[in-house]
């Protein structure tokens, strides 16, 4: 079972095979492990586009706060109760 041509003859999509596909949904370390499934992630322009702009506006905005906020105490506020 941690033969990789066993996998390929069954139609597994290995990584670096074209021969079963040109996904690459599956990885095999050939006598040492069974076939992994392969993680990816796709990030899209917009996304990037959008971590940019949220890193940008953080850097603008956190000078700004008062200091007890950016070392993480509570702050409270007081308020007046009429007894």
């Amino acid at each position: 079972m941690k033969n990789l041509n066993t996998f390929i003859a069954a139609g597994w999509d290995i990584v670096g095979k074209s021969t079963n596909g040109s996904e690459d949904i599956w990885s095999i370390c050939e006598a040492t492990n069974y076939p992994r499934r392969v993680r990816r992630l796709t990030i899209t322009r917009t996304a990037i586009g959008l971590i940019a702009m949220a890193f940008q506006n953080a850097t603008l905005f956190l000078p700004h706060l008062p200091k007890d906020f950016l070392l993480g105490e509570a702050v409270t506020a007081s308020t007046d109760t009429m007894g």
